[in-house]
């Protein structure tokens, strides 16, 4: 008889397997849009400034963010060059963003 595996054992295999698949999901507010796996931080961002922003800004306000599955107690952390190659093959959806500069600094906008 073959073994069974239980759901906790599913969920584990399911947030350390790296994913294979090919496209991942850029959110941006209310908007989610499927896009080819970015295989840099660079393209990434690009994508995000084509698919995403509606309106120019320069690549160094692009805030892009995630869920890590292999540690789901950090939160949504927001990613970088350094990290990109990697965990980014672990990750199916990003969360794009901007930063705004007004007088006071920087603001955060998601849409």
């Amino acid at each position: 008889m073959p073994a069974t595996r239980t759901k906790a054992k599913k969920e584990k295999d399911e947030t350390t397997v790296p994913s294979t698949s090919k496209v991942v999901a850029f959110v941006y507010g209310s908007r989610k849009i499927a896009l080819p796996r970015p295989p840099t931080y660079e393209d990434a961002v690009a994508l995000a400034q084509k698919h995403c922003i509606p309106e120019p800004v320069p690549d160094f306000c692009v805030v892009i963010k995630a869920r890590i599955p292999s540690s789901p107690e950090l939160g949504l952390l927001e990613l970088n060059s350094d990290v990109w190659p990697i965990i980014s093959h672990e990750i199916k959806e990003f969360e794009i963003g901007y930063h705004e500069f007004v007088d006071n600094g920087p603001v955060e906008r998601v849409s």
